[in-house]
């Protein structure tokens, strides 16, 4: 795993450079140093969880896919672009790292996915999160951004069918959430005592994370489609 890890941490300097370079010639970030901070926290945190992760055989598949958490976060600085290609492609693959972390936390800590509800949720997880945001593109949803490149992907403007496509998101976004929980509740409570004092702080910390992702992805795949929803 020795090769993995020197892969890993070679492709996330260029990555970094990369994001770095989006974020500070943006013409419509107006943070730039906040934004590039708290990405670049988030992003290396999870790459040094999984570095560490792969020195451990047992934990190898674990450690990749938190490695491909952060690895993927620096996918979200394309949103950043004054390109307007580079932009709309950008919002297609914001919630990746969310997919990658669901199916992280779900191998954890036996490696593998061991029911047919943690595989279900696993595979709604990438369903929602990568089928959901080519819907809301190019059926045009309103990015939000008045001072961002348009969105080269639309091929048909139809807030019902916006509309449509968020109710769904919300629908299997909730289920997703939900049934995490309850894998992770079921494996914390069968758990020994020793297992336990690991599992905590983990899930803890996961519980954490994947309600700030959630936040994240629905504000920004949903905010105008909720808003029309309710209103």
């Amino acid at each position: 795993m020795l090769r993995a890890r020197w892969a890993i941490l070679l492709t996330a300097v260029p990555f970094t450079a990369i994001a770095l370079a989006l974020v500070f010639t943006s013409d419509h970030e107006s943070t730039p140093g906040f934004t590039a901070t708290a990405n670049l926290i988030v992003a290396w945190s999870f790459i040094a969880c999984g570095v560490v992760a792969l020195s451990r055989v047992s934990d190898a598949h674990f450690g990749l896919l938190m490695s491909g958490v952060g690895l993927t976060w620096f996918l979200s600085a394309l949103t950043e672009s004054n390109n307007s290609y580079v932009f709309s492609f950008g919002n297609l693959l914001f919630g990746i790292p969310l997919a990658l972390f669901i199916h992280a936390l779900l191998t954890f800590p036996r490696g593998y996915l061991e029911t047919k509800l943690v595989f279900s949720t696993v595979a709604a997880a990438y369903g929602l999160l990568t089928i959901g945001p080519v819907l809301f593109s190019v059926f045009g949803e309103n990015t939000g951004c008045d001072d961002c490149p348009p969105n080269e992907f639309v091929v048909t403007k139809s807030q019902l069918a916006i509309d449509l496509t968020g109710i769904t998101f919300i629908a299997v976004g909730l289920f997703v959430c939900g049934a995490t929980i309850w894998v992770l509740i079921r494996r914390w409570r069968v758990a020994s005592a020793p297992l336990r004092r690991i599992l905590t702080p983990v899930f803890v910390s996961a519980a954490i994370a994947i309600a700030v992702f959630l936040l994240a992805a629905f504000v920004s795949a949903v905010s105008d489609t909720v808003s029309n929803i309710l209103w």
